[in-house]
Parts: structure tokens; sequence; C-alpha cells
């Protein structure tokens, strides 16, 4: 079985401005599954010294005809100039770090926003990074449903990060505690000091995810910070752990229920099914510098 997937450069950037690039790999897993890296004529094939980019302009179609175990990506980028290749790793790429990040990031940084869509055989696909949000990709299956995964063609990247700002404006008038998610619209840099984002055409960087920022904020959750996304959970999470509160949680459904409950005590849950028991302590008792609620809460997903 062959899979083809035609790409197509909707970006409608000026090549004075930035261009639409792509880099791809097939991650390996075994013998039976060996790495592979994206080709100049779409193809994959053994890789070189390096992992390259090209242009999504001269790659019109990749196809995907050996079998893989599974999370392969294609990961796009918009830059001014063409990406530095990826080096390779134990038959793995040395991933972009992970937006937003601080002064020691670890990866190479990205040279503009990114994405990714991550496939495997038997056209499964999944558009986007799960953390985030860097680019509005999107699919459409040619057949005769017609079907379409990622961002709605007709909706922007700009527009949705206006819609994020007019989102967050909202909030705050409900929620004054909300403009702690102002940060996440990455388009400056994170504390005092640190480096700005790249960024193409004007727009932000990137969205990114609540749990990926508080972490480039503590460097990698070792230090405490006084961003207000630290500690944007706590009254909830002191009010949920307050002794006495009941729970109860049905793991299945209605017809074949598995019911988990139990009482709050001494800032603890103990939960029971009558075969099982769990405790689930307040996690506010558990970190010394003062992110512990975000990080239980951001931490989930």
């Amino acid at each position: 079985m062959t899979t083809t997937y035609k790409l197509f450069d909707g970006t409608k950037l000026d090549a004075a401005v930035a261009t639409a690039y792509v880099a791809g790999w097939i991650n390996a897993n075994s013998a039976r599954y060996p790495f592979r890296v994206l080709q100049a004529d779409g193809t994959f094939g053994a890789p070189g010294a390096d992992i390259p980019f090209y242009p999504v302009a001269s790659v019109p179609t990749v196809t995907l005809s050996q079998a893989t175990g599974g999370g392969n990506q294609l990961l796009f980028v918009v830059s001014p100039t063409p990406p530095t290749a990826l080096n390779i790793l134990n038959d793995g790429p040395q991933k972009f770090a992970q937006y937003p990040y601080g002064p020691a990031a670890g990866n190479p940084a990205a040279p503009g926003p990114f994405d990714i869509v991550e496939f495997g055989r038997a056209a499964q696909v999944d558009v986007s990074a799960v953390s985030g949000f860097g680019l509005n990709i999107r699919l459409a299956v040619a057949d005769k449903m017609g079907q379409r995964y990622g961002v709605n063609g007709q909706v922007t990247r700009k527009q949705v990060g206006e819609a994020y700002k007019k989102f967050i404006h909202r909030e705050k008038l409900a929620n004054p505690a909300a403009h702690a998610f102002e940060d996440l619209l990455f388009d400056k840099p994170l504390a005092p000091g640190w480096a700005p984002p790249p960024k193409v055409g004007g727009q932000y960087f990137a969205i990114s995810d609540p749990n990926d920022t508080l972490g480039a904020l503590t460097g990698n959750f070792q230090n405490p910070t006084p961003h207000t996304l630290a500690t944007y959970w706590d009254d909830t999470l002191t009010k949920f752990f307050t002794d006495g509160n009941w729970l109860s949680v049905n793991l299945s459904s209605d017809a074949v229920p598995n019911i988990y409950s139990g009482q709050c005590r001494g800032g603890t849950y103990t939960l029971g099914n009558g075969t099982n028991t769990y405790s689930f302590p307040n996690p506010l008792n558990a970190n010394p510098h003062g992110f512990a609620g975000a990080y239980y809460v951001f931490g989930q997903a």
C-alpha cells in the first residue's frame, strides 16, 4: 500500500519575506522499521549526514510506501532564510526546541514559526503539534467524501492570534486572573533579558502550551518564578482539597458502573471502589518553589 501526501504552500508570503520549508523522517523501530529521511523527490530513503529542509514548493508530493512503526513526522517551518539541517542523534532527529524557551533551550531554536504533521501507515495522520499552535496546517483527503482536518482554510494564522487576544481580554473581564495566559501568545521575550522569538511578517511566533511556558519560566521546573501562571490554580486546588469534601467518579458507564468515591481528610482524597483504593494528596504541599499547583494541573495534558 502506498500513501501519497500532496503539499501546498498556503502562506501567501512574498519570497522576500519568508518561505515555507519541510523536513521529514520515519522513526527507527527495531530492524523492521529503519530510520529514514525525506528526500528531495518526496520519497523516504537512508539518511545522510543530517536531515535537510526543502522548500515546500519543490516537494509537491510525499510518498510513503514502506511499513513504519508510527509517530513519523513532517516538520514545516516558515523562515526568511533556509533552515539549518537537523542533526541526527541515535537514529533520530535533534528536533527544534519546543516553544516557548528561555536563554538555554537545549535543542536548536527554529528560525521561524513551525509545526508538524504526524503520520503512519494506512493514512493515519495527526495534524499539528500537541503542545501549542505554530502554523495553521490543514489536510484534505482526496476521495469522494472530501474529508478535511485541521484549521479551516478560510481562517488565517493572523486571525487565530487576534482571536486569542480577544478571548483573553473577555476572560479578564469576568476573571482578572486570566491575564496569566496572555504570555502564551509568544510574540516577545518571556522575561527581561531573554531573546525575542523570531517572527515572520510581524506575526507572533506561536501560541504556547501553559505547561511548556511554565517550564521555560522555571528552568524546566527547577527554579521559582513570579509569573502569575505559577499560582493560577492555587485557590481552586485549596478549595478542592478542603477536608470534608466528597468525590465520586464513575470510570466506566451507567450500564456497568465502576465508581470510585471517598472523602478528603488531611488534604488527601482516598478513593475506593470496594476492591481498589487510591490516594490523591494536595499538590500544593509538594513543591517548595510555589508552582506545584500549576504543574499538577497543566501537566495532566
